[in-house]
């Protein structure tokens, strides 16, 4: 009889042993898939108010926009019109990917004012200069499939001197036309920011033509005080312990670079060739997964995209999962990510 009960007795212990397993086991999932819930959540809505804080930005900029529009026409009415002379001009020209420099002649391009005196494009770039209180580069064409030059830059040494230069292709390497460049074409003036000389500033472009063709582009490039604090903004958002928001081109010859980092540590960097611990370029997955989001015009929220992936930072043993909830901001071209590591609580 005693051995009996003990073996009944063994067996309820056994059995609770088991429901308390069990139950922890359904605990512990639930409780995981609880915080993995949150944490997603965490992601889009920061992500979405990283969206909605560029919206806000860019409708301040489209009225900056019409302030430099104005000071670039001052300045050429001041300085005169860029015209192409019937002497030529020779360029050496850098060209990305290649070793050496490439020789090209063009037609030289100059100023002429309203009174038909020809001066050279430096006169115009001081008019620009003083006007907007930006930085200058003149863009000449170089043929009819879009690629330009920098004709004059008064940046020093960054994209042209007296007869170096470097080539603005029209197009990237999968034959994609540069929108900007597309829009220039017809006659659209662009404003965006970008990245210059790892600075994030408003970049203006005004197209020239002349016989009803595109010949050069005016570029201007100011410092703005509501992009700087929407950057500052941006960096300051944050998912969990180390979750953070960052921006990248979406298309172009730039497409991957950095717009915003982590703390602006990379901010002008491309990682569009970026792999995962497991070899995988994930972010020309996360990039191409942004593009191909739709705005559903039923749903107030913004459309997000989740991207999953291994990383292993210097140092560490094993590889651990991350997440990003992705965006794409069209009027600048932008891959907006907010990404979190999963098993950070």
């Amino acid at each position: 009889m005693s051995s009996r009960l003990f073996r009944y007795s063994l067996l309820g212990v056994v059995a609770l042993a088991v429901a308390c397993l069990a139950y922890y086991l359904y605990y512990n999932s639930f409780y995981t898939l609880d915080l993995t819930r949150r944490d997603r959540h965490q992601a889009e809505e920061v992500v979405q108010s990283a969206f909605l804080m560029c919206q806000v930005t860019d409708r301040l900029l489209q009225k900056r926009e019409s302030e430099i529009a104005d000071q670039v026409q001052k300045a050429l009415s001041v300085a005169g019109y860029p015209v192409l002379l019937d002497e030529s001009k020779s360029w050496q020209v850098a060209i990305a990917g290649k070793p050496s420099t490439d020789h090209r002649v063009l037609p030289r391009m100059a100023v002429k004012t309203s009174g038909g005196q020809k001066r050279d494009l430096e006169n115009l770039g001081e008019a620009l200069r003083r006007f907007t209180g930006g930085e200058v580069t003149i863009l000449q064409r170089v043929n009819e499939t879009g690629d330009h030059l920098a004709a004059y830059c008064s940046i020093s040494g960054v994209e042209s001197s007296a007869d170096h230069t470097r080539l603005i292709p029209a197009r990237i390497g999968n034959g994609e036309k540069e929108t900007c460049l597309e829009n220039l074409d017809q006659g659209k003036t662009v404003l965006r920011p970008e990245i210059v000389e790892g600075t994030l500033q408003i970049s203006y472009y005004y197209p020239i033509f002349a016989d009803q063709k595109n010949i050069a582009t005016l570029v201007v490039r100011v410092k703005d005080p509501d992009l700087e604090r929407l950057r500052n903004d941006i960096i300051d958002l944050h998912i969990g312990p180390s979750g953070y928001v960052y921006a990248l081109k979406g298309t172009g010859a730039r497409c991957g670079q950095y717009q915003i980092s982590f703390n602006g540590e990379r901010d002008g960097e491309n990682i569009w060739n970026a792999r995962d611990a497991s070899g995988r370029p994930f972010i020309q997955s996360m990039i191409n997964e942004a593009l191909a989001l739709k705005k559903n015009p039923d749903r107030i929220s913004v459309p997000i995209a989740f991207e999953r992936y291994p990383w292993k930072n210097p140092g560490d043993l094993q590889p651990r999962y991350k997440t990003a909830a992705v965006v794409y901001f069209e009027p600048w071209d932008w891959v907006i990510g907010a990404g979190y590591y999963e098993d950070e609580r």
